[in-house]
C-alpha cells in the first residue's frame, strides 16, 4: 500500500506543478481546429475521415518524446 500512496503523492505533485500541461497541449494541438476538432466533438463520419486521410498522404513523423516524459516522471518518483 505504501507504493500506491507514494505514487498518488507523486501524481498529485506532477498535477500541482503543471509540468505536463505544456507537453500535453503541444501533443494534442491538432485537436483544437480542423479535422481534429471535428473528431473531438463527434461531428465527423468514418467516410469523411477516410477521405481526409487519403487526401493527406503519409503523415510527418514527429517524436513522441517518450524518454523525456519518463525522465520527468522519474524525477517525481
Amino acid at each position: 500500500m505504501d507504493t500506491f500512496a507514494r505514487g498518488l503523492k507523486a501524481a498529485a505533485l506532477i498535477f500541482k506543478d503543471g509540468v505536463m500541461n505544456k507537453h500535453v497541449e503541444e501533443r494534442y494541438q491538432s485537436f483544437r481546429s480542423g479535422i481534429g476538432a471535428k473528431i473531438e466533438s463527434g461531428e465527423t463520419s468514418l467516410e469523411e475521415l477516410e477521405a481526409y486521410a487519403l487526401s493527406q498522404g503519409e503523415p510527418e513523423r514527429i517524436s513522441g518524446q517518450q524518454e523525456h516524459y519518463e525522465n520527468m516522471l522519474n524525477f517525481y518518483v
